[in-house]
């Protein structure tokens, strides 16, 4: 299995002196080290709190400004509430992306569930019932039909998704279990499984997932990229990580907090445990200094910075 790739996923929580758009500016500055530094990928998530400083809601109007600024790193929006979406909007704006950034662009889609009167505003619907259907199995299809079968879906709906025939995003299937994998399959998506939102048995995970990814090759013809989400804390010393993790009053499931080395030794077992080789870390930190210290620290310690 090739060398372990590290990602990082991005919820906003972050303190600054200067409001809401200060913590978006220290977040941009971190996404252009992420990318110095050689991590796979820079995700941000999707959430609607009540809280007057967060940074965004949906982070979609970000993406193009981390693509601009950086150069190597993977961009995406992980996840998406697609339930509370149009399939062919989040289309239009994926597919753009991802012609103007080449295979940099990723579309991550989650089965949120946000509160009641979040979801009528998203679909400008004051009558929406908690016993509405739920849209994500016909809204994958469409995603695969626009993607997998555009001249077809241009033909029946007598409609382009610009470019025609052009690049589409890395689309994932986001998961707190690997019973959607083979949706993932049917549709053609890459996988990403989230430890850290259930403290659930994983056992014989990697066996499943080996026999997986060679039922999406025989199905599609190519291997699907398979990461697993997680989240911690890491420092120089285990008392400032254990530090860290508690002042983000962040209940940790899953979590890995401790030194660098401790992540390498700890990510390595779950590399052979899950069979993947690729990460995606949620660092809890508050503190900007301490974030990118982070970055500096799990970069030297998997050697993820490319040499010259």
């Amino acid at each position: 299995m090739n060398k372990l790739k590290l990602g990082i996923l991005e919820f906003g929580n972050i303190n600054s002196e200067f409001s809401s758009i200060g913590k978006i500016s220290d977040i941009l500055d971190l996404t252009v080290e992420a990318d110095r530094l050689g991590f796979s990928k820079y995700w941000f998530s999707e959430h609607h709190n009540y809280i007057n400083d967060d940074p965004w809601s949906n982070p979609l109007v970000l993406l193009p400004i981390v693509l601009n600024n950086t150069e190597n790193i993977n961009v995406g929006l992980a996840g998406i509430l697609l339930n509370f979406y149009s399939s062919y909007e989040t289309a239009m704006h994926f597919k753009l992306l991802s012609n103007l950034f080449p295979d940099r662009v990723d579309l991550g889609i989650a089965n949120g569930n946000p509160p009641i009167k979040i979801k009528k505003m998203l679909t400008d619907n004051e009558l929406y019932s908690l016993d509405r259907e739920n849209t994500i199995p016909r809204k994958i299809n469409e995603f695969y039909e626009m993607f997998h079968n555009e001249h077809s879906f241009s033909e029946s709906n007598k409609v382009v998704i610009p470019p025609y025939q052009g690049e589409i995003p890395n689309v994932y299937f986001l998961s707190s279990s690997f019973d959607n994998i083979d949706t993932a399959i049917k549709y053609k998506f890459h996988f990403s499984m989230s430890i850290f939102h259930s403290a659930k048995e994983y056992d014989n995970t990697k066996q499943l997932i080996l026999q997986k990814r060679e039922e999406y090759f025989d199905k599609n013809g190519f291997y699907p990229n398979i990461n697993v989400a997680f989240t911690g804390a890491c420092a120089e010393t285990s008392i400032k990580a254990e530090n860290i993790a508690k002042n983000s009053k962040i209940d940790l499931v899953n979590a890995i907090v401790g030194t660098p080395q401790y992540f390498q030794e700890r990510l390595l077992e779950m590399k052979e445990y899950f069979g993947v080789n690729e990460f995606i870390f949620r660092d809890v930190a508050l503190e900007y200094e301490d974030r990118l210290n982070t970055l500096s620290l799990l970069s030297d310690i998997f050697q993820l910075k490319k040499q010259p």
